[in-house]
């Protein structure tokens, strides 16, 4: 049947444009482009095309956006359409030294290979496994339809790295010396990430895109993985994870965190509520490992041994100590908890040296070499 097309006065009737009708079946869609001033028509796109290239842009744009400038490893999973496409785009952004592909077989990733490396001047290598293409990729790309897990996550801090400071490094390390004693590992190494949500980049009712931004470069500062989310509580994160391995996942978290875990104003809308989130969360064998808090004012050490909660939750918190749900974490450096994100960010603003001491060698060397979260150097005044 015929079909007519009408864009600001212009009128495309069932026509060959460039080899492609109008008149087409019913399972076929195309875009029609007009000139927005005019509405002259310019061409038509095939729809199932445009997602292709839609989705390997967005992959592209996503990876400039999130991952380190000076990237130069990437890993990607799958050798379909779409796979082509990112692979042809990302050394348009990234000035690269490698792009490892692994795909359902290794005769896909080699076929995969051979047909897209006359194209490209940066070396593709077809591996054989997911644990070979990431292995100390910078960003891992996964264009799959997989329902089964092909990337195995282990260890996670998530936090706001506003910056990362010292106590966060040490629940960190501290959890992953525990972590790795779990029987159900069998003694394979954890994968050791962070994780921020884009819910913070919301501050009031703005979105602070540079201070985002700040957090994930001092964090690339430290060599290790950074996973970007849109979860907002922990329970969709441990989900989310648990669809992409069968292994146990455990989570450092302070113990305002846990509160927040434990707080049921934060699930009405689930129709469980508490119950219904705690079961999401721990369903698939997942632990929380908390790190203890300090009062500077009385000097008291708060743990999940003396934290008070709520009279009614009392008996469900203590099931889910025992059952080792949630674990202190023990040998953690108590010269740590006097440091406080609050007077690092003040020490930060000032160009204060002593911020040294309070995070991370490579952060705060990051920090002062790039001026990051508003670092004020520090002008000397000569003698007179």
């Amino acid at each position: 049947p015929a079909a007519t097309l009408v864009m600001k006065g212009t009128v495309a009737t069932s026509l060959r444009v460039h080899g492609v009708f109008f008149g087409v079946k019913a399972r076929d869609f195309y875009i029609a482009v007009c000139d927005m001033d005019s509405g002259t028509l310019l061409g038509v796109v095939e729809l199932s095309h445009a997602y292709k290239k839609r989705t390997a842009a967005s992959a592209v744009v996503a990876a400039g956006f999130f991952a380190p400038a000076a990237a130069r490893r990437v890993a990607v999973i799958g050798s379909g359409a779409i796979a082509t496409e990112v692979v042809r785009l990302l050394p348009t952004r990234f000035a690269l030294d490698s792009i490892r592909v692994a795909s359902r077989t290794h005769e896909g990733a080699r076929a995969f290979v051979h047909r897209l490396q006359p194209q490209l001047a940066c070396p593709l290598q077809a591996v054989a496994s997911v644990e070979q293409a990431v292995e100390g990729a910078d960003i891992v790309v996964t264009i799959t339809n997989s329902n089964e897990p092909f990337i195995h996550a282990g260890m996670l801090e998530r936090g706001s790295f506003r910056p990362l400071t010292n106590p966060m490094l040490d629940m960190l390390d501290r959890a992953q010396e525990q972590f790795v004693r779990e029987a159900s590992l069998q003694g394979e190494p954890p994968v050791v990430m962070f994780e921020m949500t884009l819910r913070q980049l919301q501050v009031g009712n703005a979105i602070d895109h540079r201070d985002f931004l700040d957090r994930v470069d001092t964090l690339g500062a430290l060599g290790k993985p950074v996973l970007i989310s849109n979860f907002l509580r922990y329970h969709r994160l441990v989900s989310y994870l648990s669809r992409q391995t069968q292994r146990p996942i455990g989570l450092p978290i302070g113990l305002v965190r846990l509160r927040d875990v434990l707080d049921e104003k934060f699930y009405t809308d689930l129709p469980g509520g508490l119950m219904e989130s705690l079961g999401q969360l721990f369903k698939n064998g997942a632990k929380l490992y908390v790190y203890p808090s300090l009062d500077k004012k009385t000097g008291k050490i708060t743990t999940i041994e003396n934290l008070e909660v709520m009279p009614h939750l009392r008996h469900l918190f203590a099931h889910l100590v025992e059952n080792r749900f949630i674990e202190n974490i023990t040998s953690y450096n108590a010269g740590a908890l006097n440091i406080y994100s609050s007077e690092v960010l003040a020490k930060i603003h000032s160009g204060d040296e002593s911020l040294s001491r309070l995070i991370p060698a490579p952060i705060f060397e990051r920090i002062k070499a790039k001026q990051l979260f508003g670092w004020k150097q520090k002008v000397p005044v000569a003698a007179q």
